[in-house]
């Protein structure tokens, strides 16, 4: 089957991140001008341009929806996070505080009560902030480079954070005013490509991308490295299911994504192998349910797999230039697209039906869903 687009809608400038609501109605888009626009995604497949914000006056690269859907953190090049209340109309900032000289990556807790925001330049700490009443109540400290992720784990009792130098630290976030160092995870020169833990939070996952790729696999309890994996060629995607502790998948250059049961792991024993794309693959995400998966590759197509058997539901031909990032919503309803050619696409995840299309004048880097 192959993605018909329905509709679209332009974009003025460049478009910095975009999130779903964790209900999959709304659409969150923050651009150039500090322009934030908020869609509702309406039965008909089309998007609906309900409210615009203005606010922020500079780059926005960081962007986090609160577990509830009603608040959404911004975090700009200026260092300036605000907190927009989406429930009013049209939005207004509940309140600004000043983090660092650059907020590159923003996280809520899993409840909800606080927020977590790091990437200065000159500052390599992580700041805690009441959700309620903007207190800054912790700074964290151990990195020595810039800290470029930050993830919760599902029991939210622990925060990874991963840093430029490849440094990943690992904190107890229990009681959040008194958060401790849990374990550093040292790095091995390369900048952090990414963090994932698995569903039961005793499991986190980096890689760290050079010439090859190495998977380094982490007793959250001990600290102890449990293996690592380097594969031959680039392969710096990986993602655990979020419904099977041991079930995960990697991709790379070779343009095959193998889905392992991490339980055998060192001994890499493979569940299936999808092929499919032709080229290297740039993003993998898996459905809410854990039964599907997304992928996206140079080879500019977007593929929806059935984890049941293998098969390979959609192949998406739409997009012009490599696909760079794939993300599903929070229901699984339907997905997101990023590629090189400008545009970013709204797919349905039932039909393979484009939705709807962002234009924007360069690639789109930054997209979360929360």
């Amino acid at each position: 089957a192959h993605g018909v687009c329905d509709a679209l809608v332009p974009c003025e400038g460049l478009l910095w991140s975009a999130a779903f609501t964790p209900d999959g109605q709304r659409l969150i888009s923050c651009g150039e001008q500090g322009l934030i626009r908020i869609w509702n995604v309406l039965p008909t497949r089309q998007l609906e341009s309900v409210k615009i914000m203005q606010g922020h006056m500079q780059v926005m690269p960081a962007a986090a929806f609160h577990p509830s859907g009603n608040l959404l953190a911004i975090g700009d090049s200026l260092g300036i996070i605000r907190l927009w209340d989406l429930t009013q109309s049209p939005p207004r900032i509940r309140y600004t505080v000043q983090g660092q000289d650059w907020v590159e990556t923003l996280a809520f807790s899993p409840d909800g009560r606080y927020f977590a925001s790091a990437g200065g330049y000159q500052e390599h700490t992580i700041q805690l902030w009441d959700t309620n009443n903007r207190h800054c109540f912790a700074l964290l400290t151990g990195h020595k480079e810039q800290v470029l992720h930050l993830i919760f784990s599902p029991d939210g009792a622990l925060l990874a954070s991963g840093a430029q130098d490849g440094a990943i630290c690992l904190w107890d976030v229990r009681n959040p005013q008194n958060a401790q160092l849990h374990h550093i995870f040292p790095g091995l020169g390369q900048r952090v490509c990414g963090l994932t833990f698995n569903c039961s939070s005793t499991r986190v996952a980096t890689s760290s991308a050079d010439n090859t790729c190495t998977f380094r696999f982490w007793d959250n309890a001990t600290g102890e490295q449990l293996f690592s994996l380097t594969r031959r060629a680039p392969a710096d995607i990986f993602q655990f299911s979020p419904q099977a502790d041991t079930v995960a998948c990697w991709a790379g250059s070779e343009g095959a994504i193998r889905v392992v049961d991490t339980a055998t792991l060192p001994d890499e024993t493979e569940v299936m192998v999808l092929e499919g794309h032709y080229s290297t693959l740039k993003s993998v995400a898996f459905s809410p349910t854990g039964d599907r998966l997304v992928s996206s590759s140079l080879d500019q197509t977007v593929r929806l797999w059935d984890l049941k058997d293998g098969r390979q539901l959609f192949v998406l031909e739409e997009h012009e230039a490599s696909v760079t990032l794939v993300r599903f919503s929070p229901n699984g309803r339907q997905f997101l697209s990023s590629s090189l050619d400008g545009t970013i696409r709204l797919w349905d995840a039932e039909t393979g039906h484009c939705v709807h299309i962002f234009h924007t004048v360069g690639p789109y880097e930054g997209m979360n869903i929360t």
